[in-house]
């Protein structure tokens, strides 16, 4: 069965599931989105669940009550439901009112007949004050586990808020140690990674370094705890580069979603993207994109493979103006993507990749800058650059 591992938002990310990923072995979804899926999931794929307590991240920060209630009401209507919410409840969790929690989601997420659940975790900050209460709560979902005799996979998940958690061995071994203790508490088949503030597409000058901790915790987490499985992302190329490296298994869009969102964080207005598959990247599809197009043809011979490509692209993107046609075109690339890495042999895709994303950075640095406005740096080779340097 193939590695990656899709993440469905909504309806239309479950179209495309059936449409183009539709030989995954399992896909992700949350709590947070299901009730949106009903009638639309495919059965022949396996779910995994992930019960939404990370969304307590943003009610956490929300000084207003009734407005922390409401970020919260994606969650059933389950005894100890604004316990998390309580700062307290962190310094000092109480065991009893927690557990009588744990038990009554865990128990609503079973409803849904997952074959994966994640075990429900706060995301990491850059203390250790959530250390105390993700500890109960992988105790506590270990004991809801033995009480129902849920056979299926454990998952548990791991989410940096920003860069500095693992800026380096000294930062990222108090996060290690909590996976450690977690996993003693409750055995899980893997352990989920993701940097929810990192957009990976944006060419930062920042990020060669960042990539360079992400991939060295990675490598860390394998050799501390000898045996687990990994799942990173997703993220638009990080979940690959680590992927090649024996790291991880990816996490990927459905055509949105190269970033992980945490739930309860409001409304984000959508934007149509494109991805220009030959430079290996998603732009948003503006008015000036034609003009860069165009610009970009022209420079290169005729005869060129990447011309002939670019041109038609061209004329597929005059279509490209509802962000679901978008989408829909990411989602059909960034799966051709996926294949030609995978039918490589798993020793030889560090190489592959890296080979991979050297054509789109050579053939990048002949193309003019892109236009403002398409959602990463001006630069069109930066980007794939800075995946490219990281592949080895």
């Amino acid at each position: 069965m193939p590695d990656y591992i899709p993440f469905v938002a909504g309806p239309a990310d479950a179209a495309r599931l059936s449409a183009t990923y539709a030989d995954a072995s399992v896909f992700r979804t949350s709590l947070a989105r299901i009730n949106y899926l009903q009638g639309s999931l495919p059965s022949s794929v396996d779910l995994w669940l992930d019960p939404s307590v990370d969304g307590y991240h943003h009610a956490l920060r929300q000084a207003d009550p009734v407005k922390r209630q409401k970020m919260l009401s994606y969650l059933p209507s389950v005894p100890g439901r604004d316990l998390l919410a309580r700062e307290k409840s962190l310094v000092a969790p109480d065991r009893h009112s927690l557990g009588q929690f744990v038990s009554a989601l865990m128990s609503h997420c079973l409803s849904f007949s997952p074959k994966w659940l994640s075990v429900p975790q706060l995301p990491v900050t850059d203390e250790s004050e959530r250390h105390k209460v993700n500890r109960e709560l992988a105790l506590l979902t270990d004991q809801w586990r033995s009480a129902r005799g849920f056979r299926g996979k454990m998952v548990l998940p791991l989410i940096f808020t920003n860069q500095r958690q693992y800026h380096g061995k000294t930062c990222w071994s108090k996060k290690l140690n909590l996976v450690k203790q977690c996993l003693g508490r409750c055995p899980v088949d893997y352990v989920w990674v993701v940097d929810e503030s990192l957009n990976d597409q944006l060419g930062a000058s920042t990020f060669g370094k960042r990539f360079q901790d992400l991939i060295g915790f990675h490598e860390d987490l394998l050799s501390a705890i000898p045996g687990i499985r990994v799942i990173a992302g997703p993220y638009w190329a990080m979940n690959l580069v680590l992927w090649a490296r024996g790291l991880a298994r990816p996490a990927v869009g459905l055509g949105g979603g190269y970033k992980y969102y945490i739930p309860g964080g409001g409304a984000r207005r959508p934007v149509a993207r494109a991805a220009v598959s030959p430079i290996r990247q998603q732009v948003v599809v503006g008015a000036n994109l034609d003009r860069w197009f165009t610009q970009s043809i022209s420079r290169l011979q005729p005869g060129d493979s990447a011309r002939r490509e670019l041109a038609s692209l061209k004329t597929e993107l005059e279509t490209i103006r509802d962000v679901e046609i978008g989408r829909d075109q990411v989602a059909r690339f960034y799966r051709t993507w996926i294949d030609k890495i995978e039918a490589m042999p798993a020793p030889a895709r560090r190489l592959g990749l890296f080979e991979d994303l050297s054509t789109a950075y050579v053939l990048a640095k002949r193309l003019p800058d892109f236009p403002k406005g398409t959602g990463h740096n001006r630069k069109s080779a930066r980007v794939v650059e800075q995946f490219m340097l990281r592949c080895l």
